[in-house]
């Protein structure tokens, strides 16, 4: 699980940004006692949704080859 500050240095934004997207429900996180989490997945999900994003941002996880 990644915070949101995480979040925002990952799609180069800032915080509030993150803040919306989780309000207006683009973003699924989980509130932990104070801080809001984002999964790993989570962030891919929200990322393939932004097409022309995806050339400049590095994935959190290598590919998996089969």
């Amino acid at each position: 699980m990644i915070s949101i500050r995480d979040a925002a240095g990952f799609f180069s934004v800032d915080e509030k940004t993150v803040r919306r997207w989780i309000a207006k429900g683009d973003i699924e996180a989980h509130k932990l006692g104070r801080q809001w989490r984002i999964s790993p997945e989570e962030v891919e999900r929200f990322l393939a949704t932004r097409k022309s994003w995806q050339r400049h941002i590095v994935p959190l996880r290598p590919a998996m080859s089969e």
